[in-house]
């Protein structure tokens, strides 16, 4: 009895199999999601082939190694690009993925060094309005001290940290500088914590736990819009009401 080849678990690309891929995708017409997820490595030419497509999502997070040249031919996806499956981002691929102008996803990432923050954050975005809005998702960080924080503040987008993050009062004061929406997995929000969110120039979108009146108060002096969220609706009640109480325009 025959039975079929199974699939590759993993598929190296190159320029011929990209545009196969391609054209089998528009034929579905899937256009708007690129799911190369099983894809763990390419060719300069296949990635230039990948780079034909209306803004949309490109998943790559097979990936778990990205070399400099592959970055910064992926840079020009007018999109968004995923590339969880980094553990580890070198100075090279910081440096191509620098160009990119529309949304990037490095959740795998438990740590970034601050040479390789200071150069994924060294392109301003443009001022014409024409390229989509820039985010950076680092949602998977474990660590982050001072300098790498002050790195990572330089982004001209959204910044996105998630929940296995502790901030203490110092990176938060050097991520305070940031000037975009910052988004940030807090749960117990100090006093000291609150007074150097509120130096931040840019939105805020918290997710909190109980929010203290001291913190509330402290927090409410920033100057921008603060949008509070969380797991448990319950606290987030009761944040938002702390917080009215000194901001009663959010």
């Amino acid at each position: 009895m025959r039975t079929r080849n199974a699939r590759p678990k993993t598929i190296e690309m190159d320029a011929v199999l990209a545009a196969n891929y391609q054209r089998s995708m528009r034929r579905c017409r899937k256009g708007r999601y690129v799911s190369l997820s099983r894809v763990t490595s390419m060719t300069p030419e296949a990635a230039r082939v990948l780079l034909d497509w209306d803004n949309g999502f490109m998943d790559l997070d097979g990936f778990t190694e990205l070399p400099g040249d592959i970055a910064a031919v992926l840079a020009d996806f007018p999109g968004s690009l995923l590339f969880n499956g980094l553990n580890f981002l070198t100075d090279e691929a910081a440096a191509g993925l620098a160009e990119h102008l529309g949304h990037l996803s490095l959740n795998g990432l438990h740590m970034i060094s601050t040479s390789a923050a200071r150069l994924l954050t060294s392109r301003p975005a443009p001022t014409d309005g024409q390229s989509r809005g820039r985010m950076l998702r680092l949602e998977g960080l474990r660590h982050l001290d001072v300098s790498t924080a002050r790195a990572l503040a330089n982004y001209d987008g959204e910044l996105i940290f998630g929940h296995q993050i502790d901030l203490s009062p110092a990176v938060l004061a050097a991520i305070a500088k940031h000037t975009g929406l910052l988004t940030l997995w807090i749960g117990a929000l100090s006093k000291d914590r609150a007074e150097a969110l509120a130096r931040h120039a840019g939105d805020l979108h918290l997710f909190l736990g109980p929010l203290t009146d001291d913190a509330a108060e402290a927090l409410a002096k920033h100057g921008g819009n603060i949008k509070i969220g969380t797991v448990w609706p319950h606290d987030c009640l009761e944040a938002n009401t702390a917080l009215k109480k000194y901001r009663p325009d959010l």
